[in-house]
């Protein structure tokens, strides 16, 4: 799902084993790579479409994307078979395959929505060339980490929310896009904007209100995380400098944790989400022309 949503195009380059040294080489790769979020947006309005959302729509002609992508989400199956067989190039079809084992794996509805938005981009646009990121040696801020998806950052947005007098359902969107979705490096992308305009707008916000309000929120919010934020970086932080090596299995893993994602572990885990079965005519309908 990282991969998907962070960097679409590195989807062709996925290890789906279980082995933990291949999903941190995969993380790494991720880490390291300029941010390519275009699946991530349009697989996001596609899934809002899907619920029955039609604000996501705006009469553009890009709203006939964001209705393939949808319409991909109710008849899987029929997807799958359309953009298989519109890869003319390799690297199209190395895509298309990764996403599609991924999509079978399950996860919530909108992770999965990612990956078929990158199999449609791979089919209609090709896929990208990957940069690498120039690297920033500024000190990680491990407040951030702690945000809308932990207990500690819920709360802390939540006292932050009323001392500063907003909504906190607008602080955890406005803390989501301004800081949390921050990267290093990213490309301009039509989808991941449209995405964050649109959510914003969802929550009574333009992008420049959700500037000032995180302007605002921003020193009340590590302030409250600042002993959490303290905690986890004396949990992780190495005692020493660590190389870590892309392709050197040894820096990752040791024989004893290789157990603990064994074959035997992964077939005691539930069964992912099966997909629908239903299938339709394309010819009559043409969906996905």
């Amino acid at each position: 799902m990282i991969i998907f949503e962070e960097c679409w195009p590195l989807g062709a380059k996925l290890d789906l084993t279980a082995e933990f040294t291949n999903t941190v080489n995969s993380l790494i790769r991720a880490a390291q790579s300029v941010k390519m979020k275009d699946a991530t947006g349009l697989g996001t309005l596609a899934y809002a479409l899907s619920t029955g959302d039609n604000s996501v729509l705006s009469g553009s002609p890009e709203d006939r994307h964001i209705k393939i992508v949808s319409e991909a989400i109710k008849r899987p199956k029929d997807f799958w078979d359309w953009v298989t067989t519109n890869c003319l190039q390799e690297s199209q079809r190395t895509l298309v395959d990764v996403a599609q084992k991924a999509h079978r794996r399950g996860g919530w509805p909108w992770d999965r929505a990612f990956m078929q938005a990158a199999a449609y981009l791979a089919v209609t646009e090709d896929v990208p060339t990957v940069s690498t990121a120039k690297q920033k040696l500024n000190d990680f801020p491990f407040w951030v980490a702690l945000d809308k998806h932990t207990p500690q950052g819920k709360q802390a947005l939540r006292q932050a929310a009323k001392r500063i007098d907003v909504s906190s359902n607008q602080l955890f969107w406005v803390s989501f896009y301004i800081e949390s979705a921050l990267t290093n490096e990213a490309t301009n992308s039509f989808w991941w904007s449209k995405e964050v305009h649109w959510r914003l707008h969802q929550v009574g916000l333009d992008f420049n209100q959700a500037l000032f309000i995180w302007h605002k929120a921003q020193p009340v919010v590590s302030e409250i995380l600042k002993a959490d934020a303290e905690c986890l970086r004396e949990h992780i932080e190495p005692p020493a400098p660590v190389q870590l090596s892309l392709f050197d299995p040894a820096h990752f893993v040791s024989e004893k944790e290789k157990l603990i994602f064994s074959e035997e572990t992964l077939k005691a885990q539930p069964h992912p989400l099966q997909e629908t079965k239903n299938s339709l005519e394309y010819v009559q309908l043409k969906l996905f022309e």
